[in-house]
């Protein structure tokens, strides 16, 4: 990741944004970075490497119930196995099976069971509702709860659905007009805020991210930096919120520091150092430099005494800059 965010799109110039201006950067990086485009069958077929559980890609991890499964369960247009899964609902988006519907950030595998009763279902937490269970593949799993307006997740998946659809909102807000607002996939921006804090980005969500990366060549900036996306709807990082950067990100404005005004001096004297503060404009915090002492600048020799065949003389020379 560190490789990835550099220039104008290092984490401190990416933070000192928010609002609308963050919003279209990040779409800016994303698109430019995003240099192979898969189809729908690859987001298939990669997944023995995005969503592999024990690296030598038999298994996968199957969004919202977690299940593991044997890779070759995949059976594609049946009731059985796993498929491909827009968590973004293809409804909902204004895509189909390419660009945003075929993007591998996007597209996760699922239980076809939990899959097909999750429907186009806004992303929310039902008042009441039944339970959204697997297939005999995966022993009847259980996935989340759904009421028929709104589909919620289990805990542990409620992080990884709202970093997804926080992908699509920025990545493809610009090109579709139903995924430039994300209340078209979730009950609300709280709702999406609390469920990103709930279930924060964990090691294997991580390594998904390299895993996309190495090949589409685009990341996922949300699973890095989970505190851009309360900087981007204006709210407060929660002060426990930890992010793979490994700091508390309330935050986030525990940065590299390399953003710093102008500074301020304080000037040496002849004898006494003077030092320069510096102040990072985004976080607050200061650094100084010290400025050696200049070292007393004499004038000339002036006799003020002449020597006597028995006494010594005295001379003096000044300072020109203190008197001394």
């Amino acid at each position: 990741a560190s490789d990835y965010y550099t220039g104008d799109y290092d984490f401190d110039v990416l933070s000192s944004q928010s609002g609308d201006a963050l919003l279209q950067t990040l779409r800016t990086f994303m698109t430019d970075t995003h240099t192979y485009k898969t189809s729908y069958d690859e987001c298939r077929d990669y997944a023995d490497e995005t969503d592999c559980e024990n690296g030598d890609g038999t298994t996968i991890n199957l969004l919202y119930s977690a299940y593991i499964s044997n890779f070759g369960e995949y059976i594609n247009n049946t009731k059985k196995g796993w498929n491909r899964e827009h968590v973004w609902p293809k409804s909902r988006g204004g895509f189909s099976t390419s660009g945003a519907g075929a993007d591998l950030h996007h597209i996760r595998p699922t239980d076809s069971s939990i899959n097909g009763q999750r429907g186009n279902e806004l992303y929310g937490e039902p008042a009441s509702g039944k339970q959204v269970t697997g297939t005999v593949v995966t022993g009847n799993a259980l996935g989340g709860t759904s009421d028929n307006t709104y589909f919620e997740p289990l805990d542990f998946a409620k992080g990884d659905v709202a970093r997804i659809c926080l992908y699509v909102y920025v990545r493809y807000g610009g090109e579709l007009s139903k995924c430039s607002s994300i209340t078209n996939v979730f009950q609300s921006i709280d709702t999406l805020l609390a469920w990103h804090a709930l279930d924060p980005v964990d090691t294997w969500e991580m390594g998904r991210n390299d895993a996309v990366e190495s090949i589409t060549g685009t990341r996922n900036v949300f699973v890095d930096y989970p505190e851009f996306a309360f900087i981007l709807f204006g709210e407060e990082i929660p002060a426990d919120m930890q992010t793979p950067s490994g700091e508390a990100a309330g935050a986030s404005k525990d940065c590299g520091h390399n953003n710093f005004g102008s500074g301020v001096v304080t000037a040496p004297t002849c004898e006494d150092e003077g030092y320069t503060t510096y102040t990072c404009t985004i976080c607050g915090e200061s650094y100084v430099e010290m400025i050696p002492a200049l070292g007393h600048g004499f004038g000339d020799w002036t006799v003020i005494l002449e020597p006597t065949t028995t006494a010594e003389g005295l001379e003096e020379r000044s300072c020109n800059r203190c008197g001394y």
